[in-house]
C-alpha cells in the first residue's frame, strides 16, 4: 500500500509539471506565434504576443521542437527544466541559396541556366541613386552604360549583346512578378526640333532602399518562360518585405556633394586671341584675302583667365532620405517606405527631385490561403539643360559644347543676336538660366495575389498587376538663345500617358518522392498595355514672360499632334522542374504567345527551352577530394522572341496630305509613305541559344567560380527594307535578316581571410561578347541606320560585321606643298587658288578605281563600338566594427564616335579649341609628320570627312566606388538598436585616353542601332558621400 501511494504521488507530480519560456530572435525579438510542441506527441501551443509559451509535457517527454515561418526549427532538450529561452535562426536559404525565376523561385544549386544574383547590402552599399546604377559592373555580361551625367537621365542595359536593330537592348522588367514593360526613350516626352537625344530614367521611380534582391537570368532556358521578351534577358525584382518579429523603423540619409571629374582644357583668352590671328594669316597666305587682324595688341589679354566651363560648372548637392517601418508574425508581414530625393546636377540649374511611398503586405488567412501587395506611387521633376544633340554642326549644338567653344576674350554674358564672335552659338550661361526644360512624372505600380493550397503538393496562384506612368515636358527658347531668336520664342507642351495591366492564373504542384523531386508549373497570362502622347508647339510669341504658358498668344500654333496606341499579349505556358538524388537536374518548359502586334498569319508563336544541370561533387567518386565542396555542370537550350515594334507596324497607316483638286488645294488621307504598306506576314524575331557552364566551390565554398560560353542566334530580324519607288512607298517593314552574339563570361568570389576581427573578401567577373551580323536578307548587301548629324551616318549593316560597325574615311597625312597637291588626280586642272589653299589639308586615301576624286566608294570599316571585353572587380575589409569596400570597372576596346571633335574641328573658325588641337595642327615649315590635324586657317569651305579623327578609343579603367564604414557597437545609443556611418566616393578616378568629358557615354539610349556616341552629352561627376543608417 505504502509503495502504490508513492508510485500514485510521483506520477501525480510528472503530470503536473509546466515547462515555461521565451521564444526570440537573433536580435532578441520577441516571435509571435512561433510553434511549441513535444518530441513524438501531438502537445502543440503557441507563443504569445512577448513570445512567451508555457505546456506541459508528460513524464516521458525529453525535448521539444520550436518551429516558426522563416526560421530554422530547433529541437531543445529539457531534461528537468522549467524554464527555457530559445533563440532562433534566420532560414539561410531564404537569403543566398533561393534565386527568383520566372513564375517561381528554385534553389541556387538546382538552376540548369545563367542566372546572377544581387542581395540588398550589394545594392545599398554605395548609396546609390537608381537601381540600374547599383548593379552596374557587378554581373557578369550585364554591360550598364550611363547615357550621360544628368540627375536622373537613362541607362542603358545589354545583357549579352544586342539582337536586333529596330527591336531596343533593353531587358524585360519583372517587379514583384508583374512585368513592367515601358523603356526610357518610350517615357520620354518629345523635345523642340526632336534633336535632344537624352532620355529618362524609367526604373527611377524605384528606390533602391526598397530592393531585397535582383535576379538576373541571361540565357534562353531561364528567359523563354518569358517567351516573346525574353530575347534581351530578364531582370527580376523582389522588393523589400517585413520580417518576423516586432515593428522595427529604419532611417536611411545620404548627404552627398558632386564635382565634374574633368575639364576640356581650352584656349585661355590670350591664347585664344593669338590662335585667331594665325587663322587670319594663314588666309591671308593660302587664300588670298586680306583679313586685318582682329586682335592688334594682345597684351591686355595676358591677365584674363575667362572659362565659359566655369561658368556653368558648379558643385552639385544632393540628399536622400529612406524611412522604413516593417514587422511581421505568424500571420504576416509589412513593410512602409518612405523616401525623398534631390539632386542637384554640376550644371548650373539642372536638378531632380523625387518622392516616393511604397507598401508590401503579406497576409496568411487561415492554414492555406495568403495573400499579398506590393505598391508604389513617386512623383518626381526633372529639370535639364539641352544637351545630347545631334546638330554637332548648327548653331543649336547645345549647353556643352556652347561651354567648350564660346570665344574666351568674351568676358560678359551676352544674348544671343547672330552677331560678333559669338554668332555660332548661344552663350553657356544664357542656355542654362533662360531656357525652360522641364520633366514631371507620376508613376504607379501595384503587384496584387492571392495563392491557395490545394492540399499538401497543389497550389493555386491569382496574379493582378497594374502599371501607370505618366510624363509631361514644359519646354521653352526665348529670345535670347539661337532657338529662339530669330522666331521670337518658342515653346512646347508634350507628353507620354502609359498603363498596363496584368493578369496572371498559376497552377503548382510540388512533391518529393523518395529520391525524386518534381515541380509543375502552369500558368496562363493576359497583358493589355495602352499609351497617348500629344505634343503642342508654338512660335513667335509678343514676349518671354510667361514662356510656353500662353501658347495662344503665339502667332504660330503649330500643328496639333496626337498619338493613341493599344496591345495586347496572351500567352500559355508550362514549366518542368525534375532532379533525381538531388544529383541529377533536369528542366523543360514551353510556352506559347499571342501578340496583337504582327501580321494576322503569324500572331501566334512558341518558344521552349530545356536544361540539365549535374552535381558532380556528389558523386562516389568525388569523396575522396574534400576540397572541393561544389562541382555542377550545367547545360541549357531555348528559344526566345522579341516583339519590340509599334502596336499597329503590320497594318496599314493613312496620314493626311494636300492634294489640289478644281484649281484648290484639298486636304484628305491617303497612305503614309513614310510607315510603308501592310504586311500580313510579319512575325517575331526568334532567338535561339545554347548555354554551357560550370559552377565551381572549393574549401567549403571558400573559392566560388563560375563560367558560362554561350551562343545566341536571332533569326527574322525586324527591320525596314527600301522598297522599289514603283511601289508608292519608300520603305516596308519586315523579317528579313540574321545576326548572331557569341561569348564567354567568368565570375568568382574569394573569402581570402576569415579571422574573428579581420576579413577580407573578393570578387569579379569579366565578360566577352562578339557580336555578327550573318545576313541582311534576300539581295541587301548593306545599309545604313539613321544619321547622326546632318551628314554623317556612320554606322554601317554589314554581313560578317557587328552591329556597331563604324564605315568612314581613310586619312593619308597632309598635302606638305604645291607639287603634293597637283600631283593628287583629285585636283587635277584645278586652278592655282585652289591648289594654294590645300596646302596644309588632309589628304584621304583613294580605295575605289576613281583616282580623280575622293567619294562614299572610298569608305572602309574603321571602327567599332561593341567592347572587347567589360569586368568589375570588388574588395571588401573588415576590421572589427570598420569596413572598406573598393570597387573598380572597366570596359576595354570600345569606340566613341565624338561628335564634338565634329562641332569644333574645323581648326580656325572663330569656336575655341582644345590646346591639344591647336598643337597638333600643321604648321609650315615645321615637321609635320606628327601633325594630327590641319592648319588653322580662316575659311568656309573646309569639308572635314568622318574618319577616325572623329573616332576615338573609349576603353577605361574606373575607381568606380570606395566606401569606408563603421557600425557603431550594438546599443550605444539609448533607443536605437544599430547605427552605420560611412564616407563614400562615386567616380574617384578614371584610367582613360579619350579626349571628352568621360568615355561613359550613350546619346542615343536603348537605339542598339547607334550606340556608342557622344553628342555633348552632360559630363559624368565625382561624388563624395556621407550616410548613416540607423535601426529602432
Amino acid at each position: 500500500m505504502v509503495v502504490a501511494a508513492s508510485l500514485l504521488c510521483i506520477n501525480s507530480f510528472a503530470q503536473t509539471r509546466t515547462v515555461s519560456g521565451k521564444v526570440v530572435s537573433e536580435t532578441g525579438e520577441p516571435l509571435v506565434g512561433a510553434s511549441i510542441t513535444i518530441k513524438g506527441t501531438s502537445t502543440s501551443t503557441l507563443t504569445g504576443k512577448n513570445g512567451e509559451f508555457s505546456i506541459k509535457p508528460s513524464a516521458t517527454a525529453t525535448s521539444i521542437s520550436i518551429s516558426f515561418s522563416g526560421m530554422e526549427t530547433e529541437e531543445i532538450s529539457i531534461g528537468k527544466k522549467d524554464n527555457i529561452t530559445v533563440v532562433m535562426k534566420t532560414l539561410v536559404t531564404n537569403l543566398s541559396d533561393v534565386v527568383v525565376v520566372g513564375y517561381g523561385t528554385i534553389r541556387k544549386a538546382d538552376a540548369t541556366g545563367a542566372v546572377q544574383r544581387i542581395s540588398r547590402e550589394d545594392l545599398i552599399r554605395e548609396s546609390p541613386t537608381n537601381i540600374l546604377q547599383a548593379i552596374q559592373g557587378k554581373l557578369a555580361g550585364v554591360n550598364v552604360t550611363q547615357n550621360d551625367g544628368a540627375p536622373g537621365a537613362g541607362l542603358s542595359i545589354r545583357v549579352r549583346g544586342s539582337n536586333s536593330f529596330l527591336g531596343g537592348t533593353e531587358p524585360l522588367y519583372v517587379i514583384d512578378g508583374v512585368p513592367f514593360n515601358n523603356t526610357s526613350s518610350g517615357s520620354t516626352p518629345s523635345s523642340i526640333g526632336g534633336d535632344e537625344k537624352q532620355t529618362l530614367n524609367v526604373m527611377a521611380f524605384i528606390n533602391p532602399n526598397d530592393i531585397e534582391s535582383i535576379d538576373v537570368l541571361k540565357d534562353a532556358s531561364a528567359t523563354a518562360i518569358y517567351g516573346s521578351r525574353g530575347a534581351n534577358g530578364v531582370v527580376l525584382i523582389t522588393t523589400r518585405k517585413g520580417r518576423i518579429g516586432k515593428d522595427k523603423v529604419e532611417l536611411i540619409a545620404n548627404l552627398g556633394m558632386s564635382e565634374i571629374t574633368r575639364k576640356i582644357d581650352v584656349l585661355s583668352p590670350y591664347e585664344y586671341a593669338a590662335y585667331q590671328n594665325l587663322s587670319y594669316l594663314n588666309a591671308n597666305k593660302y587664300d588670298g584675302t586680306s583679313y586685318t587682324m582682329p586682335y592688334a595688341n594682345l597684351d591686355p589679354l595676358k591677365d584674363l583667365t575667362t572659362n565659359w566651363q566655369d561658368a556653368i560648372f558648379r558643385n552639385g548637392f544632393q540628399q536622400q532620405y529612406t524611412l522604413n517601418v516593417s514587422g511581421g508574425s505568424e500571420n504576416g508581414s509589412h513593410s512602409l517606405t518612405m523616401n525623398h530625393l534631390s539632386q542637384s546636377g554640376i550644371v548650373q540649374n539642372s536638378n531632380f527631385r523625387k518622392i516616393g511611398l511604397s507598401y508590401n503586405l503579406y497576409r496568411n488567412i487561415g492554414k492555406n490561403i495568403k495573400i499579398g501587395s506590393s505598391n508604389t506611387v513617386s512623383n518626381s521633376i526633372t529639370n535639364g539643360v539641352k544637351t545630347g544633340t545631334d546638330k554637332s554642326d548648327a548653331a543649336s549644338a547645345g549647353v556643352i559644347r556652347s561651354a567648350i567653344t564660346f570665344p574666351a576674350t568674351i568676358d560678359s554674358v551676352e544674348e544671343y543676336d547672330g552677331s560678333g564672335e559669338g554668332f555660332f552659338i548661344t552663350n553657356p550661361v544664357i542656355y542654362t538660366n533662360n531656357v525652360l526644360n522641364k520633366v514631371t512624372a507620376l508613376n504607379i505600380f501595384s503587384s496584387n495575389y492571392i495563392e491557395a493550397s490545394l492540399g499538401k503538393y497543389l497550389k493555386i496562384r491569382g496574379n493582378l498587376g497594374f502599371n501607370y506612368g505618366s510624363n509631361t515636358r514644359d519646354q521653352y527658347y526665348p529670345r535670347t538663345v539661337y532657338e529662339g531668336f530669330s522666331i521670337r520664342g518658342w515653346g512646347l507642351k508634350s507628353d507620354n500617358l502609359w498603363s498596363s495591366m496584368v493578369s496572371e492564373g498559376l497552377l503548382t504542384y510540388n512533391r518529393k518522392i523518395n529520391k525524386h523531386s518534381i515541380v509543375l508549373t502552369g500558368a496562363t497570362t493576359f497583358e493589355r498595355s495602352n499609351g497617348q502622347n500629344k505634343r503642342v508647339e508654338a512660335k513667335t510669341f509678343p514676349n518671354d514672360i510667361l514662356q510656353n504658358e500662353n501658347m495662344e498668344a503665339a502667332e504660330q500654333i503649330m500643328p496639333v499632334s496626337t498619338n493613341r496606341f493599344q496591345s495586347t499579349l496572351i500567352s500559355f505556358l508550362g514549366r518542368m522542374n525534375y532532379s533525381y538524388n538531388d544529383k541529377y537536374v533536369f528542366s523543360l518548359s514551353y510556352r506559347e504567345d499571342g501578340s496583337s502586334k504582327f501580321g494576322k498569319d503569324n500572331k501566334w508563336a512558341g518558344f521552349a527551352s530545356s536544361g540539365l544541370a549535374w552535381k558532380a561533387h556528389k558523386e562516389a567518386f568525388m569523396k575522396d577530394l574534400s576540397k572541393i565542396s561544389n562541382l555542377t555542370f550545367r547545360l541549357s537550350f531555348g528559344q526566345t522572341g522579341n516583339q519590340g515594334i509599334g502596336s499597329y507596324a503590320s497594318l496599314s497607316k493613312l496620314n493626311v496630305y494636300n492634294y489640289p483638286f478644281n484649281g484648290a488645294l484639298q486636304t484628305g488621307l491617303a497612305d503614309d509613305v513614310y510607315s510603308g504598306p501592310a504586311n500580313a506576314s510579319l512575325k517575331w524575331e526568334t532567338t535561339t541559344a545554347y548555354n554551357g557552364g560550370f559552377d565551381l566551390g572549393i574549401l567549403k565554398d571558400r573559392l566560388n567560380i563560375h563560367v558560362d560560353v554561350y551562343l545566341k542566334k536571332t533569326n527574322d530580324l525586324l527591320q525596314y527594307v527600301t522598297t522599289p519607288s514603283s511601289t508608292g512607298f519608300q520603305r516596308q517593314l519586315k523579317n528579313s535578316g540574321s545576326v548572331q552574339n557569341k561569348g564567354l563570361e567568368v565570375s568568382m568570389d574569394f573569402n581570402v581571410i576569415n579571422k574573428k576581427n579581420f576579413t577580407w573578401k573578393t570578387g569579379g567577373n569579366i565578360a566577352f561578347n562578339r557580336n555578327k551580323i550573318l545576313s541582311l536578307g534576300d539581295g541587301i548587301k548593306e545599309q545604313y541606320a539613321s544619321r547622326i548629324s546632318t551628314r554623317d551616318a556612320p554606322f554601317v549593316q554589314l554581313a560578317g560585321y557587328p552591329i556597331g560597325a563604324l564605315i568612314g574615311h581613310v586619312e593619308d597625312g597632309y598635302f606638305d606643298n604645291e607639287a603634293e597637291v597637283r600631283s593628287s588626280p583629285a585636283f587635277a586642272n584645278q586652278p592655282p587658288a585652289i591648289i594654294r589653299r590645300m596646302i596644309g589639308e588632309i589628304k584621304y586615301l583613294n580605295l575605289d578605281k576613281d583616282a580623280s576624286s575622293i567619294s562614299i566608294t572610298d569608305r572602309m570599316i574603321i571602327g567599332d563600338v561593341n567592347p572587347d571585353y567589360f569586368f568589375g572587380l570588388t574588395n571588401s575589409f573588415q576590421y572589427k566594427k570598420f569596413e572598406l569596400n573598393v570597387f573598380i570597372n572597366g570596359v576595354q576596346g570600345n569606340d566613341i564616335v565624338n561628335m564634338n571633335t565634329a562641332f569644333n574641328g574645323n581648326i580656325g573658325t572663330s569656336k575655341n579649341i582644345s590646346q591639344e588641337v591647336l598643337d597638333g595642327a600643321w604648321q609650315e615649315g615645321k615637321n609635320n609628320a606628327a601633325a594630327t590635324g590641319p592648319k588653322a586657317i580662316r575659311q568656309f569651305w573646309r569639308t572635314l570627312l568622318l574618319t577616325r579623327r572623329f573616332i576615338e578609343d573609349g576603353s577605361f579603367v574606373r575607381i568606380k566606388n570606395v566606401t569606408l564604414g563603421y557600425t557603431l557597437p550594438a546599443n550605444s545609443i539609448r533607443g536605437v538598436s544599430a547605427v552605420r556611418l560611412a564616407l563614400g566616393v562615386n567616380n574617384l578616378y578614371t584610367f582613360t585616353k579619350y579626349s571628352g568629358y568621360d568615355p561613359e557615354i550613350n546619346s542615343y539610349g536603348d537605339n542598339p542601332a547607334l550606340f556608342g556616341v557622344d553628342l555633348g552629352g552632360y559630363p559624368n561627376s565625382r561624388t563624395f558621400q556621407f550616410s548613416i543608417r540607423c535601426n529602432f
